[in-house]
């Protein structure tokens, strides 16, 4: 239960539509004493904007966390920020309390004078000024040093929307989930015992969290859509020609500078493992985001060997499977292991077991897929051990014990042939050639499945 109130806000901010909840007036706090009346005149004024919103915080000091649902890419959402704000704090000091109780109060600096009075107010100021003359920590957050003319940062600061909405539709839709994190900050997750985002556990780098590369894919796509260097490329996925692209990737080795190489850096960490995209709240799919950049980044700049050699490894396995004594003397000398590392950044895969598995299912008596077996199958009583290729290739025990205990359970047991998924393909943005496969694969699983 303690976990599920932890997680309140990023479940909130998984509903569906464009309207998400946003933290503007979202730890407001009166004596407790006040706190049923003035939940009662609060609901009274959202209703009065026909907004969704849920209530929820610490009901003993008289903190209630809400946030009401807004489409901050619309101008009149946006407007609302300011419009509701000024009645919830005309309503939060009839009823003796403060506009903020716990966080967030920097944003909202221009109410301090109203809850602290003046004479403190320029105490504060005085304060700032001793610690901080500058005024360089947190520049306009809470107040200014007393002896500057800086401002205060204003309720209507740069919102993210004004960003967003520079951004078409349409490439917002390809790229939905970019958009749709709310920065709740869940990926931030050092805890050994729990699966969120091993890369930001190694790198400690807000960048390589799923958040910081949501915010780069974002900020990305606006300049696609803006920037004069990216015209007539916002909509367009096609590829430069080889002349065009092997001059970029001279350029890029130059340094000159192109924003897509920082988001590259960015996402070049990720280990697409997928763990975001289950314990993100909002179930931020960094892996399937990294793949439609890649998509597009190798559009414009060359690709390493070692991504041509990954993105195809399963038919490379396939190859070292069917003659695995040669493949094994190919990668097991003593020259394979340094050349590997040099050109590819690759270690030496293990010794192949493929002949273990052919003979143990030899042995077996296994049954192929094929029409004259299938047609005498039991449907009610029998499996398909479908293989991939990597696990055909080395670990062929493993297989083995699957088909055993199968059988030992009293199924009829079908092993299909080592299946090339392209799941390395997808993972390195190879999507055209991915989809190919993905259509091949499925028009082989799908007729399995009617049996």
């Amino acid at each position: 239960l303690w976990a599920l109130r932890k997680k309140g806000v990023g479940l909130l901010g998984n509903r569906p539509g464009p309207r998400k909840p946003i933290a503007f007036m979202e730890d407001t706090a009166v004596p407790p004493m006040h706190l049923a009346a003035y939940v009662r005149d609060l609901k009274t004024l959202l209703n009065r904007y026909d907004l969704d919103y849920a209530m929820f915080g610490h009901v003993d000091v008289g903190c209630l966390h809400v946030r009401p649902a807004l489409n901050m890419q619309v101008p009149t959402d946006e407007r609302l920020i300011r419009e509701i704000s000024d009645k919830v704090v005309e309503l939060v000091r009839r009823y003796g309390g403060v506009m903020w109780a716990e966080h967030g109060r920097g944003f909202r600096s221009e109410y301090t004078p109203l809850f602290f009075g003046e004479e403190l107010y320029q105490d504060l100021r005085r304060i700032k000024a001793a610690f901080d003359p500058h005024n360089r920590l947190n520049p306009g957050k809470i107040v200014t040093p007393i002896d500057r003319e800086d401002t205060i940062v204003p309720l209507e600061s740069p919102l993210r929307g004004q960003f967003d909405r520079q951004v078409p539709q349409e490439m917002q839709a390809n790229y939905e989930v970019a958009f749709s994190c709310n920065g709740n900050g869940a990926c931030f997750n050092v805890n050994p015992d729990q699966v969120m985002c091993p890369s930001y556990k190694g790198m400690r780098s807000r960048i390589h969290s799923p958040k910081g590369r949501a915010s780069l894919l974002r900020e990305w796509l606006r300049q696609l859509a803006t920037h004069p260097a990216y015209k007539g490329e916002a909509q367009s996925h096609q590829p430069h020609p080889f002349p065009r692209k092997l001059w970029n990737s001279i350029t890029k080795l130059a340094k000159h500078y192109d924003y897509s190489h920082e988001v590259y850096e960015g996402l070049h960490g990720c280990l697409s493992c997928k763990a975001c995209a289950s314990q993100c709240p909002i179930h931020v799919d960094i892996p399937q985001l990294k793949s439609q950049f890649l998509h597009r980044y190798h559009s414009r700049y060359l690709r390493s060997p070692r991504d041509y050699l990954m993105g195809h490894i399963e038919w490379l396995t396939q190859w070292q499977a069917k003659w695995p004594v040669i493949a094994n003397l190919i990668t097991h000398n003593p020259l394979s292991p340094t050349v590997l590392e040099t050109a590819f950044r690759l270690a030496t895969p293990p010794n192949l077991s493929a002949p273990t598995i052919n003979a143990g299912l030899q042995q077996r008596q296994a049954l192929p897929l094929e029409p004259e077996y299938l047609a005498k199958a039991d449907p009610k009583n029998s499996v398909i051990l479908v293989q991939d290729c990597f696990t055909h290739a080395y670990d062929a025990p493993l297989v083995l014990a699957t088909y055993d205990l199968l059988t030992q359970l009293g199924f009829q047991v079908y092993v299909s042939p080592p299946l090339i998924t392209g799941k390395p393909l997808h993972v390195l943005g190879f999507l055209d050639e991915f989809a190919a496969v993905a259509k091949q694969t499925i028009d082989i699983l799908e007729p399995l499945q009617q049996l």
